[in-house]
């Protein structure tokens, strides 16, 4: 059963999360540090096109304002919903010369579980696109100095910097193109592996960018809405083309509904990017179930197994495996169950067993398995 009530912070036995004065404040109850406006929506112009991002020349960057929040609380999970708005200009003219605004209202979901997986926070975010010309990014802010970024990659893990010197000199040196720190993940990001450091897992647009002053934020693309698949003479690529400049609707996403999920958590001192990639393999792999039962097509019933005439153990696995390594895949081929291996590490090897086979991986290493 669930209870709605009027307070404005919900909390588990790892973190406190308030809504106060229109800002997100998280309390990481493991380590006693405070996260004053934690996860903020800003939203900047978006020159660019369907192949990479461009800053406007007059560029102005909007946030979103949630007005008030709505908590409802069950046995399993507390959740925080915050209606919002955010006040768009309908494209880059209108941006810079202060024009034609839209109202898109943005929702913003917190979920945090109770008994199990309590280190997660679920952050959901849905919105309905009205303008032209943007991109809508996610802000999780670290409150600290973040000089390297980390992030999976296929079978491991990369290590980037948060700022380029390049951008300093890209014209004088006559590049093609300003160097952007820009940057892809396969399913997580985080600013480190100390305690207190944030990582955060997504299944959505797979791009983030460390920005702020002393780069103590990590953006996370929420979607970008550009008319045109390639453009020419743009302030970050001036000159040539990226591709044929044609129009492209699809791309605009307009008046499209817009959904994204996000895990953010909160890192101990056990942790590296063994831990990290774990995490994410754990939020990001679907729950599936299966009825050991035949369906009948013509009847309403379903046959359901008594436990206690079966005697069954609590627990069952197809492969055990042991070691700091990270599970990829398990598939069939002619030969028989494959099971993919990998060392998310980047300067340690590991050593793995996988039902009683002693494997040892090099950093960024994977390996095929056949189950007999």
């Amino acid at each position: 059963m669930n209870n709605m009530n009027t307070k404005n912070q919900i909390e588990n036995s790892h973190y406190l999360i308030e809504f106060k004065d229109g800002q997100i404040h998280l309390f990481d109850k493991v380590n006693q540090a405070n996260y004053p406006n934690i996860i903020s929506v800003i939203d900047d112009g978006d020159e660019g096109d369907s192949y990479d991002y461009s800053e406007p020349f007059d560029n102005k960057e909007i946030a979103a304002e949630f007005l008030g929040c709505k908590i409802i609380e069950n046995v399993l999970k507390s959740t925080m919903k915050l209606t919002g708005t955010i006040d768009l200009p309908i494209d880059l003219e209108s941006r810079a010369k202060d024009g034609e605004v839209v109202q898109q209202e943005v929702l913003l979901e917190l979920v945090l579980n109770h008994h199990i997986l309590e280190e997660s926070i679920s952050v959901d975010i849905q919105t309905v696109n009205i303008a032209d010309e943007h991109r809508l990014r996610l802000v999780f802010n670290t409150h600290k100095k973040n000089e390297k970024s980390y992030a999976d990659i296929q079978f491991g893990t990369i290590e980037r910097p948060t700022y380029l010197p390049q951008v300093e000199q890209w014209k004088e040196e006559r590049w093609d193109e300003k160097p952007r720190t820009i940057e892809p993940l396969q399913s997580y990001v985080t600013n480190g592996f100390d305690a207190g450091d944030l990582q955060i897992v997504t299944e959505a647009v797979r791009e983030y960018q460390f920005i702020g002053e002393d780069y103590t934020q990590i953006a996370m693309t929420v979607y970008r809405s550009v008319p045109y698949l390639g453009k020419s003479d743009l302030q970050d690529r001036p000159g040539r083309e990226s591709g044929t400049k044609v129009r492209t609707e699809e791309t605009r996403h307009m008046n499209e509904s817009i959904q994204a999920r996000y895990y953010l958590r909160v890192l101990g001192n056990a942790d590296d990017e063994y831990s990290c990639a774990q995490f994410a393999k754990e939020m990001l792999t679907p729950l599936i179930g299966y009825q050991a039962a035949s369906f009948r097509n013509n009847t309403d019933e379903f046959v359901l197994s008594i436990a206690d005439e079966m005697n069954l153990p609590p627990t069952h696995s197809l492969v055990e495996v042991e070691g700091e390594v990270v599970c990829s895949t398990i598939k069939k081929d002619s030969r028989g169950t494959i099971v993919r291996l990998y060392n998310p590490k980047r300067n340690d090897s590991a050593e793995a067993r996988l039902n009683n086979k002693t494997i040892e991986l090099k950093t960024c290493q994977f390996e095929d398995l056949l189950i007999d």
